[in-house]
């Protein structure tokens, strides 16, 4: 059964740039991260970015899944080699203290043979007075890189910033035998 500990977590008092987890322990089997987060640009979702060890010349890529309902928009999915792996929050184009809620999974991060896999479930509720503003999006991302994870950095694209009350807690996962 795997046994998830607290790396660490953290809840913003203040407006900030970026959210960073430094010195993370190889002694894990996975990271898992959950996030309730908002930024504060003026749309109703912005996309999120990751990136892993100050590097944000990837080289990284992702492929993902959007679904959302404002004005009856299908699935969709886009390939992208960018420098960051992409997730998707609520922003200030919402009600007030809606926040959205990331998961970022990272099986095998501390492998230095190979480039680490990324999973990220993004889910923005549809707390609005205008109808349909709900996403959901699946991100299956890359950073092929062989070096452990020992830091990540979340920020909102753009440079908005993230708002007061947005929260994260890093997990270690280990797999007892």
């Amino acid at each position: 059964m795997p046994v998830f500990t607290v790396i660490a977590e953290t809840t913003m008092s203040a407006t900030a740039q970026q959210v960073n987890f430094t010195s993370i322990p190889s002694s894990y089997d996975h990271l898992y991260l959950t996030c309730s987060t908002r930024e504060g640009g003026s749309s109703y979702s912005a996309e999120m970015e990751f990136r892993f060890n100050g590097s944000g010349s990837g080289p990284y890529s992702n492929t993902y899944l959007n679904t959302y309902n404002s004005s009856g928009h299908p699935i969709s999915s886009r390939d992208t080699s960018v420098g960051d792996v992409i997730g998707l929050t609520t922003a200030g184009g919402v009600l007030a203290d809606t926040f959205s809620s990331i998961i970022m999974w990272i099986p095998h991060y501390a492998n230095t043979s190979n480039g680490k896999q990324v999973f990220i479930q993004s889910l923005g509720p549809n707390d609005d007075t205008t109808t349909g503003r709900w996403f959901l999006r699946l991100t299956a991302g890359l950073w092929n890189n062989t070096a452990a994870i020992n830091a990540i950095r979340m920020q909102g694209a753009g440079g908005p910033e993230l708002v007061v009350g947005t929260s994260l807690v890093l997990y270690g996962i280990t797999n007892d035998a």
